[in-house]
């Protein structure tokens, strides 16, 4: 019998334990963005949403999020 910590070599157990924290950290981020977003009276996500969904198909496509991302003034490469 082995203990469940000695599944992995010590460098991916250091690796995955940095990989929830950077996942927890980012789901704080967001959560407080979300929160912000909500405090705003006039703002509506499905509103924000549509207004990327260039050809209205209910998904941004890679060319929707280039166009976004250079129109806030950023090179896009593939």
């Amino acid at each position: 019998m082995f203990r469940r910590d000695e599944s992995f070599a010590q460098d991916t157990q250091v690796e995955f334990r940095s990989m929830w924290r950077k996942h927890f950290q980012i789901e704080c981020a967001n959560e407080t963005l979300r929160q912000r977003l909500l405090a705003r009276p006039f703002f509506n996500l499905a509103d924000a949403f549509d207004s990327l969904d260039l050809n209205e198909d209910g998904r941004l496509t890679l060319t929707e999020l280039e166009r976004l991302i250079e129109s806030k003034g950023y090179t896009v490469s593939q």
